[in-house]
């Protein structure tokens, strides 16, 4: 992949309608808000959960998302549209991956926030991405 492709990624953004539950998962799994969207982004994607609009766009620290997520981000992109070519659209990734991260960011908060609590968070985030 060039470099240009990555120095051209977009600023990404979250629904900030559901920052509570990136703050609660924040906290429960010590991961950052970058783990915490392509976490959900790839729970959606995995049990076919349409992809979601957001209602209040907010926008990610800059520089939150490493060059491997991105790689991941635009993998999605791929398999959603089996071609290789649309990671040339930037803007069209990170809206694809802003809306399926919407889409799983519900589900995965109520798996970890109604777990058994004698249970392990890593051992649920497995079950999660194993569904």
């Amino acid at each position: 992949m060039s470099s240009e492709l990555d120095i051209k990624f977009p600023e990404i953004y979250y629904d900030g309608t559901k920052i509570r539950m990136y703050e609660y998962l924040k906290t429960e799994l010590n991961r950052t808000y970058a783990d915490i969207f392509l976490f959900a982004m790839a729970f959606a994607k995995k049990n076919k959960i349409p992809p979601k609009e957001l209602e209040k766009p907010t926008k990610l620290s800059p520089g939150a998302f490493s060059v491997q997520m991105r790689v991941f981000m635009r993998s999605i992109m791929i398999a959603e549209h089996n071609d290789v070519y649309v990671i040339r659209d930037n803007n069209a990734v990170r809206r694809m991956c802003e809306k399926y991260a919407n889409a799983g960011i519900g589900r995965v908060y109520m798996k970890i926030k109604n777990r058994n609590i004698e249970k392990n968070v890593e051992d649920i985030l497995a079950e999660l991405i194993q569904s």
